[in-house]
């Protein structure tokens, strides 16, 4: 019998994107309405998908210093 891989989820709540990306709730949505996120709306939730959390990661990374 073949199994089928799990489902990974493709958006998260506004919660657990903060949760992931370390910073709170409240800064999470403040990031939304100042556009440095953009959230998805579906069924009248407010969601985050899984790869802006990436993109967010990625504009907001440090440039490696040479030693």
């Amino acid at each position: 019998m073949e199994t089928k891989p799990a489902l990974q989820p493709r958006t998260v709540s506004v919660t657990d994107a903060a949760k992931a990306l370390g910073i709170g709730t409240t800064t999470c949505w403040r990031m939304i309405s100042e556009g440095l996120i953009t959230p998805v709306t579906i069924g009248g939730r407010t969601l985050v998908e899984v790869a802006e959390i990436d993109r967010v990661i990625e504009r907001h990374r440090r440039p490696r210093t040479a030693a």
